[in-house]
């Protein structure tokens, strides 16, 4: 007779299985709650580079497989982003979202092992290993990292180093050799391609061996040389590559600290960082720090005894609370790279703790274990370590939630940093660029002055930002009086001949800004009396701009300025024959100044041949293409002017000029979904443009788009109440009833 076999207890089995996958919906949703108010995080700081001027996210280069520089795999993720959604931030902040909480989830796992490891009490491992996590996906100083678009580079870097890391503590120890080396080298090698910080790897691994394999003893991890062999060799290769790549600039770069000056100076960050964890007050994505000089000074000395205590107490606490003595060392471990010899030009960020605080989440529940002992002593409060650690982690969820309103704006965040950080020169540059964005200029030139008078220091700078303001606003001398300033500024500090060139030709770029007004006004001038500004105008302009060429010969906007002036000034045929006194014009200079010259003359035929053979010489240069694209549209050929302007984009993503050039070349090819991305691109860095805001609304009538026609027609006419073409727009639309 056969017997029933059990059946399981079902219902009893549903609730083992919601058990276990209830950690993986509370980090999920504790991050979404962290983060729900970031989404809408405009693009800031650094995302000007990584995204709206990278052309490779832009144009998907960085999505090729041959693409292995630095940071590819960052950028790829960027293009990917860009591909599907544009530069709409929602998915770029979701991308950033998920891979944070992909990491609170491995380092779940990973706390699981360290804690069993240690020998924590089988049924409280999965809960400290959950109050791990939970910190650091709660904690406020992540918000830099999550929040801030171009910190992925620490979200994906992070990510490859945790999946290592956890691959090698679950690997069977007598099995840690060739096999395992291979897969973790894969991983390093990933992790290099996003951040150059996960060379720190190898020694978080013999950290791991020495502290929980080894039981402390220093010559056990030589057992496991199988695996530390290929491995060790794998990171000194990695450090090559850094010494002879980006680190080589950043150690001889005369624009960073000495060596020296960067490690005394990080002695009192890596304390700052300190309080960050514990006491995360006072968040600022621009920290004021001076530069410390001397080991006797106090500050400094401080700092080294603080950092010193703490690696002396995670030596003796080894083998007694190995948790603890593994998380001090995981933090110094991986601040290293960034906060040690090796100057980087900004000495602190947040967004550099956000892989070490990985091993001081792990020490969090055991230092909960060691409050709630005390509160028994002090028998005044008996709390379960879980009691403490929610309420903890609710404070820090509720910071974050907070601070990530600060990043909502970029207004607000920059004003908040400017409240932190008064006497540096960043924020006050950022918000002015973002009042400009605006289109409120006189903001601007306020907050400009107002660092100028808070940042004396960079009054070069500012004097450049308030000059070029004033030109927006058409007060012609009160920018030249500014950029006369400036050069006289970059001479006092001794500015590279690069930095005075520019000076030179922002002064030239007024003068020419005068040479307009005064055409405008022909008419209310005798000939003579003409000729004699016209001379005396130009002649300033030639000199600026000479000056600047002078400095800096391969300036093209000063070169394209200089043979402006002399065509205006009716010397061009004295040019070209300077330019061929040697015959034949062979070099990028005589070419493009020919063929400029001709394109001033309507000769576009001839301009793009000198403009061909120009490119063949250099193919950097942005304006050469521009004005090449301008010449073949001018004659007819409007593929090749798209592929020219293309190429001007390329090199300068955000090159208005040529943008709402090629949208109008698409417009004529009827291509109204390119036209319409080429004119937003303008539009976004400028939404008063006029021009750009016009040609919108008229494709809008065009696709039949009433409601997004009439937005546009508006916008301009906010800007320019008489605009006699929106007027007329306006009208057509009202009249046809569209």
């Amino acid at each position: 007779m056969s017997r029933k076999r059990k059946q399981p207890d079902q219902p009893a089995q549903k609730r083992r299985n919601w058990w276990r996958a209830l950690p993986f919906f509370l980090l999920i949703a504790v991050g979404f709650v962290a983060y729900w108010n970031s989404f809408d995080v405009p693009l800031v700081f650094d995302d000007l580079n990584s995204i709206q001027r990278n052309a490779g996210v832009l144009f998907g280069d960085a999505l090729q497989p041959s693409r292995l520089i630095s940071r590819s795999l960052l950028f790829a993720t960027f293009a990917m982003n860009y591909a599907i959604g544009g530069q709409n931030v929602w998915g770029y902040h979701l991308v950033n979202l998920v891979l944070h909480i992909l990491n609170g989830i491995i380092i779940f796992f990973i706390a699981q092992q360290v804690f069993r490891k240690a020998n924590l009490a089988e049924n409280k491992i999965v809960s400290w290993s959950l109050l791990a996590a939970l910190f650091f996906v709660a904690h406020p100083v992540q918000t830099e990292s999550v929040t801030y678009i171009s910190s992925r580079s620490e979200l994906l870097s992070t990510l490859f180093y945790v999946i290592a890391f956890l691959i090698f503590v679950r690997w069977p120890e007598v099995k840690i050799g060739f096999g395992l080396s291979i897969l973790i080298t894969v991983l390093f090698m990933l992790g290099l391609g996003t951040k150059e910080t996960v060379i720190s790897l190898p020694a978080t691994l013999l950290l791991y061996d020495f502290i929980f394999i080894s039981g402390g003893r220093v010559l056990a991890p030589f057992k496991r040389w199988r695996f530390y062999l290929i491995f060790v060799t794998t990171g000194l290769f990695a450090i090559y590559f850094l010494l002879t790549g980006s680190l080589k600039f950043l150690l001889t770069s005369p624009y960073h600290l000495a060596p020296k000056y960067y490690f005394l100076t990080e002695t009192r960050v890596v304390v700052k960082y300190i309080q960050l964890v514990f006491l995360p007050v006072g968040l600022n994505l621009n920290y004021d720090f001076s530069t410390s000089l001397g080991f006797l000074q106090p500050p400094v000395l401080f700092s080294i005894a603080v950092i010193l205590c703490f690696l002396v107490l995670a030596w003796l606490i080894r083998e007694r609370e190995p948790v603890l003595s593994f998380s001090i060392f995981w933090f110094f471990l991986t601040l290293a790279p960034t906060s040690s010899f090796i100057p980087i030009l900004d000495v602190i960020f947040e967004h550099r703790l956000y892989l070490p605080l990985v091993g001081v989440c792990l020490a969090f529940p055991v230092l909960m274990e060691h409050l709630v002992r005390w509160t028994k002593v002090q028998r005044w409060l008996n709390w379960s370590v879980v009691r403490y650690a929610s309420i903890i982690i609710g404070v820090l969820l509720i910071a974050t939630i907070l601070r990530n309103e600060v990043w909502r704006s970029d207004e607000r965040l920059w004003l908040d940093v400017i409240s932190k950080s008064p006497h540096a020169a960043r924020p006050y540059n950022a918000l002015a660029f973002v009042y400009v964005n605006r289109g409120e200029t006189e903001k601007a030139i306020a907050i400009s002055r107002e660092g100028m008078r808070n940042v004396p220091s960079a009054r070069h700078d500012f004097d450049e930002t308030i000059g070029n303001l004033y030109l927006k606003l058409n007060r012609v001398q009160e920018a030249i009086d500014m950029f006369k300033d400036n050069i006289e500024e970059s001479k006092r500090l001794g500015l590279s001949d690069d930095g005075q060139s520019v000076s030179y030709n922002n002064l030239g770029v007024t003068y020419l800004y005068l040479w307009r007004t005064l055409q405008d006004r022909r008419s209310q001038f005798s000939e003579q009396e003409f000729n004699r500004q016209r001379d005396d105008v130009l002649s300033h302009a030639e000199d600026a701009f000479a000056e600047s060429l002078k400095r800096d010969p391969g300036n093209e906007w000063s070169l394209d300025s200089y043979v402006n002036v002399a065509f205006d000034w009716g010397k061009a045929d004295a040019l070209i024959a300077d330019q061929l006194k040697n015959g034949e014009a062979t070099n990028f200079r005589a070419l493009y100044t020919i063929g400029k010259i001709r394109f001033l003359q309507k000769n576009y035929k001839e301009a793009a041949e000198y403009f061909e053979k120009a490119e063949a010489l250099d193919k950097t240069r942005n304006l050469l293409y521009y004005n090449h694209g301008y010449a073949l549209d001018q004659m007819g050929d409007i593929d090749g002017a798209i592929a020219k302007y293309t190429m001007a984009i390329r090199i300068d993503p955000i090159f208005s000029e040529a943008h709402h050039n090629v949208a109008l070349l698409y417009v004529k090819k009827g291509d109204f979904a390119n036209a319409i991305a080429n004119l937003n691109e303008v539009l976004r860095r400028d939404p008063n443009n006029v021009l750009s805001n016009l040609e919108l609304a008229k494709i809008y009538v065009k696709q039949g788009n009433r409601t997004s026609a009439r937005d546009a027609i508006q916008l301009i006419l906010r800007v320019s109440p008489q605009n006699p073409d929106a007027l007329a727009l306006l009208q057509y639309v009202n009249s046809t009833g569209m």
